[in-house]
């Protein structure tokens, strides 16, 4: 069996997971959309403060910075998933709303095309990603459930996942990185111009 024939039979067997954090994720994503202007947090703002110093960066040292950020928070996400889905959960319903509230705010104030632009070209990498990752992070929360009440095997399903996201998600995010660094920029100036 080589790597995509163990990766596609992972993925049907945490096909349940990755369900319920697609649902979470897109849920929330649409809900902070839709209410983005009733939520009293300027979203930009508050991004801007927490990465301005990013603008600084050349794109290589902002695709390291990107791809690091959010592969250290995937890797935590599955490592602490085991503690009842609690993180994954979050991180799952954080992540949509943050996106739902950003594009809200984006819509507005650029446009449709602006904020697709900006979000779309290493969104495709990066949200199957976040999914898969909380998609993990719950698969083994509900192992460990099992390990309680029937006997699952928690450490043979950490390997599983670790696995896929060494094989998988890491590639996807390093893909989204590079992509968000040097592409989306270009995009976003093109599509702002009269």
């Amino acid at each position: 069996m080589d790597r995509f024939e163990g990766s596609v039979g992972y993925v049907s067997s945490i096909k349940v997971s990755l369900a319920f954090s697609s649902i979470l994720f897109f849920g929330s994503a649409i809900a902070a959309y839709c209410f983005s202007d009733r939520i009293p947090i300027d979203i930009i703002e508050v991004l801007r403060r927490a990465f301005g110093e990013l603008r600084e960066f050349d794109p290589i040292q902002l695709m390291l910075f990107i791809f690091l950020n959010n592969s250290v928070k995937s890797f935590m996400v599955i490592l602490l998933g085991p503690a009842l889905g609690i993180v994954p959960f979050f991180f799952t319903v954080m992540n949509g709303g943050i996106l739902g509230l950003a594009m809200g705010r984006v819509v507005e104030s650029r446009g449709i095309a602006f904020a697709l632009a900006a979000v779309l070209p290493h969104g495709i990498f990066e949200i199957p990603a976040i999914i898969a990752s909380s998609a993990i992070g719950f698969r083994l929360a509900w192992e460990v459930l099992r390990k309680i009440f029937s006997g699952g095997n928690v450490l043979r399903e950490l390997k599983k996942g670790l696995r896929f996201f060494l094989l998988r998600i890491a590639p996807l995010l390093l893909v989204a990185a590079f992509i968000e660094a040097f592409i989306t920029p270009a995009i976003s100036l093109l599509i702002s111009k009269p």
